[in-house]
C-alpha cells in the first residue's frame, strides 16, 4: 500500500515537485516542505536555503519520475544523486542534451528518456557520518550559438575550472552545467523555443502581435553547476568527499558552485552557493578572486551537518537591479565570474535576447559588465559598447554605475524593439541550433 505525499500550505513554491510521490507506508517520509514563495522577498537567505534543501534531495530513478524527490531517502544519503540532474539536460551547441537538439529538432516529453545523458553526480560513500547505505541511483551512459562570455578569454584555460568535455562543459553556449525544471522545459517545448529557427518565428511573430512577451510560468527554475577536476587542480585527496563528485573517463570530479534560479519573482530570484574551500583552489600566480556576495542571515540548516552538503555556503541572492537608493546590486561567483566578480547575475542576463533577424543582442554580457567594472572590459571598449557619454570626458571613469540595461540596447533609432528579452534565460538564445528539417505546423505562425 502506498500513499501520496501532499502538500497544501498557501503559497508554496513548486508543490508539484512533490505531488503525487509515492512514499511506502513502512518508511519515514524525509521529504522536507516546500519553500514559500514569499520569502524570496522576504527571506531570502531562508528562500535560497529552502531551494537548496528541495532541489539536492536523492531523486527518485528518473524512469519512474524525473525531476522527482525519493521521500524513503534522506538529504546526502551516500550514492544519492540529486533532484536537480533528474531534470533536462539544456546541452550545448556541438554537444546536444536534452532540450537543445542536434538539428534544432522538437525535443521529446518530459519523461521520455531516450536520449542519452551525462552520468549524474553522487554523494561519495566517505561524505557521510551518520547514514546507512540503501542503495544508488541507476547511472546514465554519456553523450557525446553564440559564444557566452564565461567562455571567452578570461576564463582559465591552462587549469580548466570544468571538466574537459562530456556533454556539459565541451562545445559553446554558456559555462557547465544547466538542466531545466518541468515547467521550464515545457514551456520552451510549447511555445517552439527549442531551436534557432523557432527563436526568429517567435520574435517575428511578437513583431507582428500574434504571440505575447515571452514570460515563463511562476513555477519555472533552472540550475548551473560548475565543477572542478580534482587532480588538475590539485586538491588534496582527502578532501575530495567534501565534495558532490562526478566522474569522467576515470577522472572525478567535484561540484564547486550551484547557481539557483526561480520564477518566484517577476525578475526571478537567484541564488548562489559555492563549496567552502572555493578560494584555496587557486595559485599565487592565479589566484581565485572571492566573488560579489552577500552575508548570509538564515545560515546552513542543522539538518545538513553530517552529510556532503554541510561543505557548501551560501554566496548570496539577489532580487532587483538596484536597491531603493539607486545602490547597484551585485552578486557573482567567484569561480564563475572569474576575472569579472564585480557584476550582476541579474544585469547580464537581462541582455538575453533574440530577434526577428535571427541572433540576439551583440556583446549584451559585456555590454552589462561595462556598467559596473569597466576596468574589466577596458575602458576604450567599454565607450563603443555604451557610449561616450556614461563616461567622464577625458578620464578613464564612468559617471554612475548602474544595475538596470540600458533601454537603447532593444530598440532601433524610430523605438521599435528589436531584441526582444527571453525572460533572463540565455540557455535559450546560446544552445537553440539551427533547423534541418521543416518544424510541425503548430510552430509557424
Amino acid at each position: 500500500m502506498v500513499k501520496a505525499f501532499h502538500l497544501i500550505a498557501p503559497l508554496l513554491l513548486s508543490s508539484a515537485l512533490f505531488q503525487g510521490v509515492a512514499v511506502a507506508a513502512t518508511d519515514h517520509n524525509y521529504c522536507q516542505s516546500a519553500p514559500l514563495r514569499s520569502d524570496a522577498v522576504d527571506y531570502p537567505s531562508k528562500h535560497a536555503w529552502d531551494l537548496f534543501l528541495m532541489l539536492n534531495h536523492p531523486a527518485l530513478d528518473r524512469r519512474i519520475a524525473r525531476g522527482q524527490p525519493d521521500c524513503t531517502k534522506p538529504i546526502g544519503q551516500t550514492g544519492s544523486t540529486a533532484v536537480w540532474e533528474s531534470w533536462r539536460n539544456a546541452g550545448k551547441i556541438d554537444v546536444p542534451g536534452e532540450v537543445f537538439l542536434e538539428g534544432g529538432t522538437e525535443p521529446p516529453d518530459w519523461n521520455d528518456n531516450t536520449i542519452k545523458d551525462e552520468k549524474p553526480g553522487s554523494v561519495p560513500p566517505a561524505a557521510v557520518d551518520a547514514m546507512s547505505v540503501l542503495g544508488n541511483i541507476e547511472a546514465f551512459a554519456s553523450s557525446s550559438a553564440d559564444a557566452s562570455f564565461h567562455d571567452l578569454a578570461l576564463i582559465d584555460r591552462i587549469n580548466p575550472q570544468f571538466s574537459p568535455g562530456d556533454g556539459v562543459f565541451k562545445g559553446k553556449g554558456a559555462f557547465g552545467e544547466t538542466r531545466m525544471n518541468r515547467a521550464t522545459y515545457e514551456f520552451i517545448k510549447k511555445n517552439c523555443l527549442w531551436s534557432a529557427n523557432g527563436l526568429r518565428r517567435y520574435a517575428e511573430a511578437f513583431l507582428e502581435g500574434k504571440k505575447p512577451a515571452i514570460q515563463f510560468p511562476t513555477d519555472s527554475m533552472e540550475v548551473k553547476a560548475a565543477w572542478i577536476d580534482f587532480e588538475t587542480q590539485k586538491i588534496p585527496q582527502d578532501k575530495w568527499d567534501t565534495y558532490y563528485v562526478a566522474e569522467y573517463n576515470g577522472r572525478k570530479f567535484g561540484l564547486e558552485t550551484l547557481h539557483i534560479l526561480t520564477k518566484d519573482i517577476p525578475d526571478w530570484f537567484w541564488a548562489s552557493f559555492h563549496h567552502k574551500d572555493q578560494l584555496s583552489i587557486g595559485s599565487a600566480k592565479d589566484p581565485i578572486i572571492k566573488g560579489a556576495e552577500h552575508e548570509d542571515a538564515f545560515g546552513r540548516p542543522k539538518i545538513l551537518d553530517g552529510t556532503v552538503w554541510q561543505n557548501y555556503v551560501l554566496g548570496g541572492t539577489q532580487i532587483e537591479f538596484e536597491s531603493s537608493v539607486g545602490v547597484p546590486s551585485q552578486l557573482s561567483d567567484a569561480v564563475v565570474e572569474k576575472g569579472f566578480v564585480t557584476s550582476s547575475c541579474i544585469t547580464c542576463h537581462a541582455t538575453a535576447t533574440i530577434s526577428a533577424k535571427g541572433g540576439g543582442m551583440p556583446e549584451g554580457q559585456q555590454k552589462a559588465i561595462c556598467l559596473l567594472s569597466p576596468e574589466t572590459i577596458g575602458y576604450d571598449d567599454c565607450r563603443k559598447l555604451i557610449g561616450d557619454r556614461y563616461f567622464v570626458p577625458g578620464k578613464d571613469e564612468i559617471v554612475s554605475t548602474r544595475g538596470a540595461p540600458l533601454p537603447e540596447w532593444y530598440y532601433d533609432k524610430s523605438d521599435k524593439l528589436t531584441y526582444l528579452p527571453t525572460d533572463f534565460l540565455y540557455s535559450i538564445p546560446q544552445r537553440a541550433q539551427v533547423e534541418t528539417s521543416s518544424p510541425p505546423v503548430r510552430c509557424i505562425w
